[in-house]
């Protein structure tokens, strides 16, 4: 009866030592997760709220608020220089029957 007795009690406090353990472990899961957003006008107004001032994001929303994609860089201005290299790594076959020509 003592052994039967026993075995309940060590049942039941490996029972609560796991509850306790899982609840502990749940509660750190939920504190690393954070939601992710493919852009910041995505967000909420309390997300962008606890969102520090001095944050990169923070600092790119203020600047980009004004912005305007379909007015040139310095508009007001001489035109911008824009340099572009290109560095070709391979070609694919090249058939004279498929080329084309500019006229």
């Amino acid at each position: 009866m003592k052994f039967l007795l026993a075995i309940a009690f060590f049942i039941l406090i490996s029972l609560w030592v796991e509850e306790a353990y899982s609840k502990e472990k749940s509660s750190k899961k939920g504190k690393g997760k954070k939601k992710q957003y493919l852009c910041p006008s995505q967000q909420s107004a309390e997300d962008l709220a606890r969102v520090p001032a001095n944050s990169t994001s923070n600092i790119l929303n203020r600047l980009l608020v004004s912005y305007d994609p379909r007015i040139r860089p310095n508009f007001k201005g001489i035109p911008v220089d824009v340099v572009v290299n290109i560095f070709i790594n391979s070609f694919g076959s090249i058939q004279e029957t498929t080329m084309v020509t500019l006229s």
